[in-house]
C-alpha cells in the first residue's frame, strides 16, 4: 500500500504543479494496480485525488520496467535518486547504515532500528516498525529532510 500511496501523491503532486494543466493525462504504473485500488477493501486509500479537471487515465503494467522504455527510465531515475539521498541520510543518521543498504531492509538495518529506533525519513508503513505507535516526524526534522533533499537537487540536478 504504501508504494501505491507514493504514487497516488506523485501523480496529484505532478498534475496539481503543472503551470498549464493538461486538460488529460495520462499514467503509466509500473505494477498490476491501479493507485486507486476500487473496492470497500481500499475506501481508506482514495486520497488524494487527482484534479477533478484532468481527465486522468491509469494504465498499471505488470512488468512494465521489462516492457516500456520510460517506465524502465523513470524507475532508473528514482533508484539513483534515493541512493544519492540515502547517501546524504547516511551522513545525519551513521549509526543505520543507510549508504550501504539504501534503506532496504537488511539484517543490519532492522537491528539499527530496535536499538536506536525510528528516524523522521522511515516509512511508518514500513515492516519492522508497522505495529509500533510512532509519532510522526517533528518539524525540525522535516525541515532537515527538506534541507537534505534541496541540497541534493541542487547539487546534483535531481527530481
Amino acid at each position: 500500500m504504501a508504494s501505491l500511496e507514493a504514487m497516488r501523491l506523485s501523480i496529484v503532486d505532478v498534475l496539481g504543479a503543472s503551470q498549464r494543466r493538461p486538460a488529460t493525462a495520462l499514467a503509466l504504473i509500473d505494477g498490476p494496480f491501479s493507485p486507486w485500488k476500487e473496492g470497500e477493501k481500499y475506501v481508506d486509500f482514495q486520497q488524494p485525488q487527482p484534479p477533478s479537471d484532468v481527465a486522468l487515465q491509469v494504465e498499471p503494467i505488470k512488468g512494465g520496467d521489462a516492457k516500456v522504455y520510460c517506465i524502465a527510465a523513470a524507475s532508473i531515475l528514482a533508484k539513483v535518486t534515493r541512493d544519492r539521498l540515502m547517501r546524504r541520510y547516511a551522513e545525519l543518521w551513521p549509526e543505520y547504515g543507510l549508504a550501504e543498504h539504501k534503506g532496504y531492509p537488511t539484517a543490519r538495518h532492522v537491528a539499527a532500528i530496535a536499538k536506536h529506533g525510528a528516524t523522521a525519513i522511515h516509512r511508518r508503513t514500513f515492516a519492522p516498525l508497522k505495529a509500533q505507535e510512532l509519532p510522526p516526524p517533528s518539524a525540525d526534522e522535516l525541515r532537515q529532510i527538506e534541507a537534505i533533499e534541496a541540497a541534493a537537487q541542487a547539487k546534483e540536478g535531481t527530481p
